[in-house]
């Protein structure tokens, strides 16, 4: 999941030239830091206290419009961050300043944090794990982010497995 957002955030930066901030919203196994390979100072508590602090812990990926806010590992979970009263003046600003706000969650079997978020999105794009995970599990997760008052756009399945060999795909 944190590479297909990590590319989709690339696009929209260098070819659509969209002003983009991607999110590491998995304090537990942040993964964004390493592959932009970004040294996280401030945690989301610390955002949240200071709108300065923000700013400094965005980091712009070299001469492109795409900005990233690296999740230092181990700091503090995000429900603390998303009851505070805070929070919609940080997403205001965020959304102001930047044409797209990509968030890279936790999955959702490991925390809830991504469907506490759903509710600040503009639209959410659940990915799946093809050939992993049941229908039930994501008509499951599907009505909780809907309940959670998040905007569903649409399903990705990704580590799909392709059955038949390639030359034969290529003649269908």
């Amino acid at each position: 999941t944190s590479t297909v957002i990590r590319d989709f955030a690339m696009v929209s930066a260098t070819r659509l030239g969209k002003t983009v901030l991607l999110l590491d919203a998995d304090p537990q196994s942040p993964s964004q830091h390493l592959s932009f390979h970004l040294q996280p100072k401030f945690g989301w508590e610390e955002i949240l206290r200071n709108k300065r602090t923000f700013r400094k812990a965005i980091c712009r990926i070299g001469d492109t419009k795409l900005h990233v806010y690296p999740t230092p590992p181990g700091s503090a979970s995000l429900p603390k961050a998303l009851f505070a009263p805070e929070i919609k003046e940080f997403w205001e600003e965020a959304k102001e300043k930047f044409d797209l706000v990509l968030i890279d969650s936790a999955p959702a079997s490991a925390s809830p944090d991504g469907i506490a978020l759903s509710r600040f999105m503009d639209g959410v794009v659940l990915v799946l794990s093809a050939d992993k995970t049941r229908k039930p599990v994501a008509e499951s997760l599907k009505n909780q982010i809907l309940q959670n008052g998040g905007n569903l756009l649409g399903m990705v399945f990704n580590n799909r497995r392709y059955y038949i060999p390639e030359s034969v795909y290529k003649r269908l």
